[in-house]
């Protein structure tokens, strides 16, 4: 319960966002970039989805490729601490 206003405020911050996506790139002209927010804006004007949904499936696509991200690189960088002549060889790549 104590953390419930912080993740209000992220979730109201994320939804801003995705709200000014939105409006910036029916601005732009829809169908112009044929992405997967182009695709999902033409199944909201469609009927298929309702404007909310759309909002809501952008901001768990921005969270969940977060904590993916976030949790891959961690287990990367736990990994290779433990191994540092795999770690030597990736420095050595670069």
């Amino acid at each position: 319960p104590a953390y419930l206003p912080r993740l209000q405020e992220a979730f109201l911050h994320l939804d801003g966002f995705v709200r000014g996506l939105v409006a910036v790139r029916r601005s732009e002209g829809l169908g112009e970039k044929d992405d997967l927010l182009d695709r999902l804006m033409v199944i909201t004007d469609e009927g298929g989805l309702s404007e909310d949904e759309l909002y809501n499936i952008l901001v768990f696509l921005f969270v969940g490729g977060y904590d993916t991200s976030k949790n891959v690189l961690s287990i990367i960088m736990h990994l290779l601490v433990d191994r540092p002549e795999i770690y030597d060889r990736c420095a050595d790549s670069v």
